[in-house]
């Protein structure tokens, strides 16, 4: 079961296998087994609540892929469409007209958006009045110009897709120079593909209805509400209000994703319109445009592209009939079967372990909770993400500033500890959102930075019994040192519930030998990767789609022109067995040794009549590198 642990909670993919991409933290689980897994979404509220692509979720939303795979590669290209091409996913081609009339694929009119033919012809250059859009500069050049443009009957038969979406922007234009759009696409559009037409010029549309296929959807495209239709003179925004009429003429409509969920000038999104339900009410499917992994995000969206899809594609209150992106496999992913797991709660919108973050969690679908157990120098076992206070909340604002201190076995800078306050102490302390890109000037919900109330684990597991959750994770990081220093012994803990063990790896390893994989599995039932999200395709053979596939060594690199290699990076490193080999857990100090510890590090020892917390669970895995114990436990 391949899993992500997020705090923004983007959709989670179930695999085989569980690798649950963590902070740096030793062993886990709750392991939900596949056939215990919540059942995939059976509902979208779409128009007709089917979808003809989609044998498998008959009604899910309908994937465009915007030229294909072009947020990678470059629009409209041969390795763009291939990459996107599924059953599953409309390929989208903006289709232009050349001089000699030949239709092509093409994202722009103006060729020195999405080509090189500056390069090529840098005296050709002419003025036209047009409304147009520019490509997005900040994606990697180095597939630039390894590509030839494509007509749309050669992109069709090369890339022989299931379904395939034509776009026209600009029939008005090409008829003021000679050309005629309908006629051209009256003599392709018999082609088996090509199952939607789509416009943002209700005229063109039109002129289509009589001679098209009954089988091909035609749709018509809003831009921006304060332009103007050219084929009928008439803005956007007075199109909105004539959606019956529009009825007369196509199937289904396009808008912009901010004609339903508004954005507030400080970036937060507004009460969604009703324009969805409006739309369905006049027979109308609607599609949503403008996603991209790329783009700027409300702050409701935690810079979670997941998130983001979630609200068009739900099956809450409304959902869209298909969207349109730059980057189909997020979308697809966003409409599967998840397993929702937290990580520290909500934490890309509240401050994490706090009363607001597991609220935000539950509400937002998580499946499974989460709490990172700290201790207090009074003993108490609290959920907080990390065991430094510098990181979590004002406390440097606050009278403790004075008890910083380094303790190298848990980091070598200086910090203030949850174990030198009490309890009562950190209560009187403020949370602290965690914004690792604030450097770069995206932080997250500004307005909920230090909102919320901590929560002592007993807390925690009382308000997981009552809420529809498949399971809860409860981590322990650094447990040597609580066992060795603080007299706090994880090994002792009674076992209550079920649960599975995982192994964390060490960091930047991107390989393991048969040996050292022997060696985890004499402990461990799976094994958790720190770093980028991993991509198991097992079970589905020869019908993989071409995205999923395994890319050989070598192989994209052959597509890039020699200037734009950059130099070969050294191996990575390869887990050996001698990395998993790890002396045992200390046993716990006795209360007077541990009440021995210097007072330079400012922590007193636990409690002795503190009671164990309720309900943990028993579980222990090699420490090494790693810093600590995760369990995840199954609500019973």
């Amino acid at each position: 079961m391949l899993s992500r642990i997020t705090g923004s909670l983007p959709m989670v993919r179930s695999y085989c296998f569980c690798l649950l991409l963590l902070s740096t933290i030793v062993a886990v689980t709750v392991a939900v087994a596949a056939e215990e897994l919540p059942p995939a979404p059976t509902t979208f509220k779409t128009l007709n609540g089917k979808l003809d692509l989609a044998p498998l979720n008959r009604n899910a939303p309908l994937v465009i892929a915007k030229g294909g795979f072009s947020g990678v590669f470059p629009d409209s290209s041969e390795y763009a469409f291939a990459f996107a091409s599924s059953l599953h996913i409309s390929l989208w081609c903006d289709v232009q007209l050349t001089k000699d009339g030949v239709g092509i694929c093409l994202r722009d009119l103006l060729m020195q958006n999405c080509t090189d033919i500056t390069e090529i012809y840098p005296e050709g250059m002419k003025a036209y009045l047009i409304n147009v859009t520019q490509s997005i500069y900040s994606r990697t050049p180095r597939f630039d110009s390894n590509f030839d443009i494509l007509s749309v009957t050669g992109f069709i038969s090369l890339i022989k897709p299931s379904s395939t979406w034509l776009n026209v922007e600009h029939d008005i234009f090409y008829r003021e120079h000679g050309l005629n759009m309908t006629n051209y696409i009256l003599s392709i559009q018999k082609l088996g593909s090509v199952k939607y037409i789509s416009s943002p010029e209700l005229g063109f549309l039109q002129s289509l209805s009589g001679g098209i296929n009954r089988e091909v959807n035609l749709v018509f495209c809003f831009l921006d509400k304060a332009l103007s239709d050219p084929s009928t003179n008439k803005t956007y925004n007075y199109m909105l209000s004539n959606l019956t009429f529009i009825k007369t003429i196509a199937s289904g409509i396009m808008v912009p994703k901010n004609y339903i969920w508004p954005v507030t000038s400080d970036n937060y999104i507004q009460l969604h319109t009703q324009i969805v339900q409006e739309a369905h009410n006049a027979g109308l499917e609607i599609y949503a445009s403008d996603f991209s992994n790329d783009g700027i995000f409300p702050y409701n969206y935690s810079y979670d592209p997941l998130g983001e899809y979630l609200s068009f594609v739900s099956d809450g209150g409304f959902s869209v009939d298909g969207v349109l992106t730059d980057f189909p496999l997020t979308a697809s992913e966003a409409i599967g079967n998840p397993l929702i797991i937290s990580h520290n709660g909500g934490s890309g919108d509240y401050p994490g372990c706090t009363d607001l973050a597991y609220e935000n969690a539950v509400r937002d679908g998580a499946d499974v909770i989460d709490c990172s157990i700290q201790m207090t120098k009074d003993g108490i076992p609290i959920c907080m993400s990390s065991i430094d206070l510098l990181a979590t909340t004002d406390v440097q604002q606050s009278k403790f500033c004075s008890l910083l201190s380094v303790i190298p076995e848990i980091q070598s800078k200086k910090g203030i500890f949850t174990f030198n306050l009490t309890w009562d102490d950190i209560n009187i302390l403020r949370p602290k959102i965690s914004s690792p890109l604030s450097d770069y000037v995206m932080l997250r919900n500004p307005r909920y930075t230090n909102h919320g109330k901590f929560l002592k684990l007993s807390e925690f597991l009382t308000y997981a019994k009552d809420k529809e959750l498949s399971g809860i994770m409860i981590t322990i990081e650094n447990a040597a040192f609580m066992a060795a220093s603080l007299g706090f012994d994880v090994v002792d803990l009674h076992q209550k519930t079920q649960y599975k063990l995982v192994y964390t790896l060490p960091l930047n390893i991107e390989d393991a030998s048969d040996s050292s994989v022997a060696e985890i599995n004499k402990f461990a039932e799976a094994v958790m990767l720190i770093g980028n999200p991993l991509n198991s395709c097992t079970g589905l053979g020869d019908g993989k789609p071409r995205s999923m596939k395994a890319v050989e060594i070598g192989g994209l690199v052959q597509t890039l022109q020699d200037k734009a290699r950059r130099p070969a990076r050294a191996p990575a490193l390869v887990l050996k067995p001698s990395d998993v080999v790890e002396p045992p857990l200390p046993a716990a100090a006795a209360a007077a040794a541990a009440a021995a510890v210097p007072k330079t590090t400012g922590y007193s020892s636990p409690r002795s009549d503190a009671p164990p917390p309720a309900a943990a669970v028993t579980a222990i895995s090699s420490t090494g590198i790693l810093l600590g114990m995760v369990w995840v436990s199954l609500l019973i």
